[in-house]
């Protein structure tokens, strides 16, 4: 008889605390339900289908999630999991601690912010409620970015999985550019698009993040209108272009803010196997405005980098220029281009950045280019060195005969220059070594020559001998302010090529 007492009582207990587990899951359901329907209001609305919540295992689950705040954001997934949710923490209100969030097949849909953004941001306030989420999952979602007044597709995401760890969002981390911060993040990324601009666009086949690294595989720059369109909507003279890259690996990245500054890190960044095809048309008038040479437009990002060294391989570069309608375009190309760079920083220590690029110029001629910046330089000051060897006529006319209206005959054998100057001019040397070349205009394509052009045809390498080598020193260079750093490096090296000539 007592043993079925004491039975009885426990029965009794189990009862009462199965009831009053059950009363208190009621009253925290009720009270979550409560809380979310609070959200909505005439301009946003949260909906989902059903909620399961353990108070054992202090998880909650929420099915068919679907959210929306007018003209801002549009947020739907298949499920939503918390679990090992902080109670202590979140009925006092000051913290949400959460140790696992699961997020299944989320499609976000982003409008773009008004120019009121900006305004609004520096009156954030501080949050009552901390966030700290030790690990959060986001599986098979998609991403799409809008402007509100057309259809034009900011950034689309087809779809990403992505492993997030020690998530922090807080009263100090809204304040920065980046809104919370984040011990790690891993992987992969498929199919991104984005806009740049009215003319190109910006696709990524797939994109894989670690710890240790950033790698985009299949990337392009591409038109979005055919070249003849791209001419007739603009106005000035204006590169038309097109890049593929089959990979580009960032390796030991760092995103640091500092004092509302951000700064990017990288031990290397490796390219392989890029193409750039460049084309321009010189019969639209000149862009005018004044060029920046590479030092200082480093130093004008809304960033700070530090990157330990720069490695570029198997790569390729086309230039084309139209110099006429009527005529061919002239061709440059550069295959099998290498590229190594020092450090490349815009911290105050900087160091100088010295680039030391290889190529086989029109596949045949081997080419070798050094160039040195002083990033904390105020002048821009530079260093160029270079050599081009074995160079066969066919390699030089492709470029000078449609836009130079002369040709070459023979072969030059050799030739070297060294450079160094600032924004405003440059000093250099120059060396050729040639064997029976010639320079003849094309009188029956060309309207008129140049007064050099004309000496420098007649002069047939200065009626030297067929064969030989000429040096010429202290070589003066004005740079035109309105052309790009690689028009000063033409410059530079036409110069050379003339005065050498000359000599």
């Amino acid at each position: 008889m007592k043993f079925s007492r004491k039975y009885g009582i426990a029965l009794l207990t189990i009862g009462c605390m199965a009831l009053l587990y059950i009363g208190i899951v009621i009253w925290a359901k009720a009270t979550i339900k409560e809380q979310l329907q609070s959200l909505n209001s005439t301009d946003q609305e949260l909906q989902y289908t059903d909620m399961s919540l353990s108070l054992f295992s202090r998880s909650c689950t929420i099915s068919d999630v679907y959210a929306e705040k007018k003209n801002k954001f549009k947020v739907s997934a298949s499920q939503c999991s918390l679990s090992g949710v902080d109670i202590l923490s979140l009925l006092r209100g000051d913290k949400i601690i959460v140790n696992n969030l699961v997020i299944d097949t989320p499609n976000i849909i982003l409008y773009s912010k008004d120019s009121t953004t900006t305004q609004e941001k520096k009156n954030i306030q501080a949050l009552s409620t901390s966030v700290w989420i030790k690990n959060i999952q986001l599986t098979k979602g998609s991403f799409l970015q809008k402007n509100k007044n057309d259809s034009i597709q900011a950034i689309a995401v087809d779809s990403f999985s992505l492993d997030i760890q020690d998530f922090r969002l807080d009263s100090n981390t809204v304040k920065q550019k980046i809104p919370f911060t984040l011990k790690d993040i891993s992987g992969n990324v498929r199919t991104i698009k984005t806009h740049l601009n009215n003319y190109y666009q910006f696709t990524i086949d797939q994109l894989n993040i670690a710890s240790s690294y950033i790698h985009l595989i299949n990337y392009a720059i591409t038109p979005t209108v055919s070249e003849q369109n791209f001419l007739q909507q603009i106005h000035k003279e204006q590169d038309y272009m097109k890049l593929q890259g089959a990979s580009l690996k960032i390796n030991s990245p760092q995103f640091i803010e500092s004092n509302d500054l951000l700064m990017i890190k990288s031990k290397t960044v490796l390219i392989d196997s890029l193409q750039f095809d460049i084309s321009r048309n010189k019969k639209l008038p000149d862009d005018t405005s004044k060029k920046k040479l590479y030092s200082t437009l480093l130093k004008d990002l809304p960033f700070k980098i530090s990157i330990d060294s720069l490695v570029a391989t198997k790569s390729y570069i086309k230039y084309t220029e139209q110099p006429d309608s009527k005529l061919d375009p002239g061709v440059l190309e550069f295959h099998n281009l290498s590229l190594n760079s020092s450090s490349i920083s815009t911290l105050p220590d900087a160091k100088k950045v010295n680039i030391v690029i290889n190529a086989d110029y029109m596949n045949q001629a081997p080419i070798t280019f050094n160039w040195e910046m002083d990033m904390r330089a105020t002048d821009d000051a530079f260093t160029i060195q270079g050599s081009i060897k074995d160079v066969e006529a066919a390699s030089i006319n492709a470029f000078i005969a449609p836009t130079l209206h002369i040709e070459a005959e023979g072969k030059l054998s050799e030739f070297y220059f060294t450079f160094s100057g600032n924004k405003h001019r440059a000093l250099g040397d120059a060396s050729i070594h040639y064997d029976h070349l010639k320079l003849k205009p094309l009188r029956h394509k060309a309207k008129m020559l140049t007064s050099i052009l004309t000496r420098a045809a007649n002069l047939m390498i200065g009626k030297q001998k067929h064969k030989g080598r000429v040096t010429k020193k202290d070589i003066k260079v004005e740079r035109d302010p309105t052309k790009s750093f690689w028009n000063y490096v033409w410059l530079c090296i036409r110069r050379g090529l003339i005065k050498t000539v000359e000599s």
